[in-house]
């Protein structure tokens, strides 16, 4: 498995999500960010060209739709959600309306990340339109502030971060000089990175 954190650091995650959502009275939340559903479930990786939407009730269930084929990196980033797969020739948003009936959302009240800029307007409306009875709310900060507070962990994360750009801001500078090509520059910075 290639995680960068364990599961405990998720389930705290997820708890702290379902506590934001009681008090906003949300009984689901459909997360599009990948930046958000990496801190819930881990998942890292290039395909977020394609829609992701994952899908938490209030109890902490969560169910990750993505494409069929990201089934094997999911399989090894993903921790804490099902995953339901569709194809290319399948519209996401029907297999999301599924799972919002499956997970007892169709008319609950659920949040939703309108600042996404991965949550195509037709999918929003086609999930609008087809749980008519749902009440829709705009929850597009619950995961940000949830976020702004760091873990130890993410701390340490953030710490070996900021050592690996000092380590390359002190090559650059040192390097920096009258008549020195800049690629010259870059590739000291790029090596101090490496090493």
């Amino acid at each position: 498995m290639s995680r960068v954190f364990p599961d405990q650091e998720f389930a705290a995650r997820r708890e702290k999500l379902c506590a934001a959502m009681a008090a906003a009275g949300l009984d689901g939340l459909v997360v599009t960010t990948p930046e958000n559903i990496f801190y819930l479930i881990g998942l890292d990786h290039q395909g977020f060209f394609a829609l992701h939407l994952l899908i938490v009730t209030a109890a902490g269930e969560m169910t990750l739709i993505a494409r069929a084929m990201e089934r094997i990196t999911v399989e090894d980033q993903v921790t804490g959600a099902r995953f339901v797969g569709y194809g290319d020739n399948e519209d996401p948003a029907g297999v999301a309306r599924a799972v919002l009936r499956d997970r007892g959302l169709a008319a609950a009240r659920i949040g939703i990340e309108k600042h996404s800029l991965f949550f195509p307007p037709r999918v929003y409306e086609a999930l609008l339109g087809g749980t008519p009875q749902a009440v829709w709310l705009d929850a597009s900060r619950l995961i940000d502030e949830l976020r702004l507070i760091k873990s130890p962990r993410e701390i340490a994360y953030t710490r070996e971060a900021a050592a690996v750009t000092d380590a390359m801001m002190r090559a650059a500078i040192e390097t920096a000089a009258p008549g020195v090509n800049e690629r010259v520059v870059a590739a000291e910075a790029h090596r101090a990175m490496i090493l």
